[in-house]
């Protein structure tokens, strides 16, 4: 006896201290759940998703009974009666321990589970049941029949990255839980035992034998009725992996987010289930990411390449299994989809990726020597018909900013994510042509010239034997001319003239004051023909700069992080921005280059039929760019290849014809924002070709805005004989 009771004490001790050794079930009440980093637009569609775990929080109210009813009679039959322990399922449990010495398969109830996936590991150990017994006992008592089957349903996993029944019905059927059917809510019941290896997209035979065992145990219990059952257990078992439901494509935005939250929590930044807004405009980037796409198709077939993909048959031979499996695996182009030539004789067939056959009647231009076993692109132009497109090998960059914040409204970072993921709005820094020319010009205008000033545009050597002798894009020279006409028809010798005369070191540290890195900016008067690189983005920031009339601001991305309940948990508050030039110079640049944009270089820009934007075209050898902007918003364009090679044509042949384009498809969502004329700007009537002062009589005169302090009618400006420069510049700018 006293050997029992010491025994008795032994046990209820060790019971204690395994007790005092549990969490506290009241974490449940907040259960927290692994979930994906989702971003989103400023209008809240789903742009990008990482993470190993998919998952959606359910409620009770948005779980169908019938599904629940599937994974009770499966899991745990007696879950509404039981105190959260099947001490019936214990028992048989303990009986085959001890008849057979093997562990019975099905002692662990539903609470049971929730008290293991929340609480304790998977690993199989008698202590590890014990706590599992006691936190089950715990939590029936905590909470309702209810919360426990929700927990349950919410925390387990279904395969294929699913986890939670939300996410499961998604992936596998692409359905709201209440849309789910008979069949497909047995078949998500069946997942539990085994959903990596027994799930309806990889073992649909096995998923159909433990969905039909399902479905007899309703019947049986009276779960459903006998007609229910025979319906569907005569359904096919179907379903299909479905990744992240993003509507809006913008994966190059997606990324620069991953990579900001990741830097900013590691790892976590993939479980916790945050959620960020960014402040992409969800029409905008639409539009834009369309007209792009849809435009540089256009471009001559020097750009283009015919056959993207490998030749399989010298890859795999003739062996044409090969080729259907390895077709399978290619992903889409952008929006154009693979196909593979299989024949070509008599006429050509070609199979897509469902293994559908289309003949070369379905498929319009459709090169005549395509042979067997090669890899094409087309794009579906109807249910039965195709168009062959050759895929443009040019690259491009757009962005679309808030001038007066500097939120990112739409970025584009290359023609498709899939071929790189190289991001040239933010990562390429090219040479950037004739669009440095307003800062050169607004340096001119702080340092005391006008824009009724002359300077001389003529031809010009430098540096003595070997001479550097740049020259315009043209082969005019106009000779005297107002820096108004010289910035409007973007005159590289007007321009060096100028900057010599202002004096490089001036200009540098003027022209860096709108965000360029000083270390980019050349100390050669090649600064006058764009010599210096930067980023798109940098670009942008800096003609936002001008935009909103004279404030820098750094550009956002995003706006805030919630966390999966709705939460604020950071929200980003836009920087006060520093005044770097005053409004009257910023009023002036801007007005010129709306008279670009009106009736100079960028004159394509009025077939817009809008009087409110500005624009400046930039040229290299090997990029082509065009800004144009309000008073509210920049949109800029560049074009190249990312191995730097020729382009051979000027921005005003490439970039503006594509930057009209696609202005045009978001026209609509900008604003007509003009330049507000600021106190301190006061316009006077002067010859067009002199700048001298004249009167309504003059048959040339123009009216030319002034600051109200300027000296104005200052001589012509430094003549070619007297600018010499050891400068020397390999290429040649427009």
């Amino acid at each position: 006896m006293v050997v029992a009771n010491f025994l008795a004490l032994l046990l209820s001790l060790f019971l204690f201290v395994v007790h005092l050794s549990l969490p506290d079930v009241t974490y449940l009440d907040n259960a927290e759940y692994i979930s994906p980093l989702r971003v989103y637009t400023q209008d809240g569609d789903l742009i990008g998703e990482y993470g190993n775990h998919v998952f959606f929080p359910a409620t009770i109210d948005e779980i169908p009974q019938s599904l629940i009813d599937a994974f009770v009679v499966t899991e745990d039959q007696r879950f509404y009666s039981h105190n959260g322990i099947d001490v019936l399922g214990l028992v048989r449990a303990f009986k085959s321990l001890w008849v057979t010495g093997e562990k019975y398969q099905g002692a662990s109830t539903i609470t049971m589970q929730v008290a293991r996936n929340f609480f304790l590991t998977s690993k199989k150990t008698y202590l590890r049941k014990l706590q599992e017994i006691i936190l089950a006992y715990k939590i029936d008592h905590h909470l309702t029949k209810q919360e426990i089957i929700t927990l349950y349903l919410n925390k387990i996993y279904y395969g294929h990255k699913a986890y939670g029944i939300k996410a499961a019905a998604y992936i596998y059927y692409g359905k709201d839980l209440a849309a789910l059917t008979l069949n497909e809510m047995a078949s998500l019941a069946s997942l539990p035992k085994a959903p990596s290896r027994n799930n309806p997209i990889d073992n649909p035979v096995g998923t159909q034998a433990r969905r039909d065992y399902i479905l007899s145990r309703l019947s049986q219990f009276n779960y459903i009725s006998h007609l229910d059952y025979e319906r569907a257990i005569r359904e096919p078992v179907i379903a299909h992996s479905r990744g992240p439901n993003i509507t809006v494509d913008a994966p190059y935005v997606a990324e620069m987010v991953r990579q900001q939250l990741f830097e900013k929590y590691g790892d976590d930044a993939y479980k916790k289930g945050l959620h960020v807004i960014t402040t992409i405009q969800s029409d905008m980037q639409r539009n834009l990411q369309d007209q792009i796409l849809f435009n540089l198709l256009k471009f001559p077939d020097m750009h283009k390449v015919s056959i993207m993909g490998e030749d399989y048959s010298k890859r795999f031979g003739e062996h044409e299994p090969s080729w259907v499996n390895q077709l399978s695996k290619e992903r889409p182009f952008s929006v154009f989809l693979p196909a593979l030539v299989i024949d070509n004789e008599p006429v050509a067939q070609i199979m897509l990726p469902d293994r559908q056959i289309v003949f070369e009647e379905s498929v319009s231009h459709l090169p005549l020597d395509v042979t067997p076993g090669q890899l094409i692109y087309l794009k579906r132009i109807a249910e039965e018909k195709f168009s062959f497109v050759k895929i443009p090998e040019i690259e491009v960059a757009s962005v679309v900013l808030d001038s007066k914040t500097g939120a990112i409204m739409a970025l584009i970072g290359g023609f498709d994510f899939g071929r790189s993921q190289y991001n040239r709005v933010t990562q390429a820094k090219r040479q950037v042509g004739s669009l440095i020319k307003p800062f050169l010009y607004a340096s001119a205008l702080d340092n005391g010239y006008t824009l009724a000033d002359t300077i001389n545009d003529s031809p010009l050597a430098m540096g003595g034997e070997g001479a550097w002798r740049p020259k315009n894009a043209g082969v005019r020279f106009l000779g005297p001319v107002r820096l108004r006409w010289a910035l409007m028809s973007s005159l590289n010798l007007a321009t060096i003239r100028l900057v010599n005369d202002i004096g490089l070191p001036t200009v540098r540290s003027d022209v860096a004051r709108f965000g360029f890195d000083l270390a980019d900016l050349p100390d050669y008067l090649s600064l006058s023909l764009g010599s210096n690189v930067s980023t798109p983005l940098d670009l942008a920031a800096a003609y936002a700069t001008l935009s909103n009339g004279g404030l820098q601001v750094t550009p956002v991305l995003i706006d805030r992080i919630e966390d999966d309940a709705g939460t604020i948990i950071q929200s980003y508050q836009h920087a006060d921005n520093q005044r770097v030039i005053s409004e009257v110079t910023a009023f002036m640049i801007n007005d010129v280059l709306r008279d670009t944009a009106a009736r100079g270089s960028a004159k394509k820009v009025a077939s817009l039929g809008r009087d409110d934007l500005a624009g400046k075209t930039g040229s290299t050898n090997e990029d082509v760019w065009f800004c144009g902007y309000n008073a509210d918003m920049v949109s800029l364009l560049w074009l190249g290849y990312d191995d730097h090679r020729s382009l051979n044509y000027f921005s005003s042949e490439m970039a503006l014809p594509l930057w009209v384009l696609n202005f045009h498809a978001i026209s609509g969502l900008v604003m007509p924002a003009k330049f507000i004329k600021p106190a301190g700007v006061i316009s006077a009537r002067v010859n067009d070709s002199t700048g001298l002062l004249t009167d309504s009589y003059d048959d040339h005169s123009v009216f030319e805005y002034f600051r109200s302090d300027d000296k104005i009618n200052k001589p012509i400006l430094s003549d070619s004989r007297d600018l010499v420069s050891d400068d020397f510049v390999a290429n040649v700018f427009s």
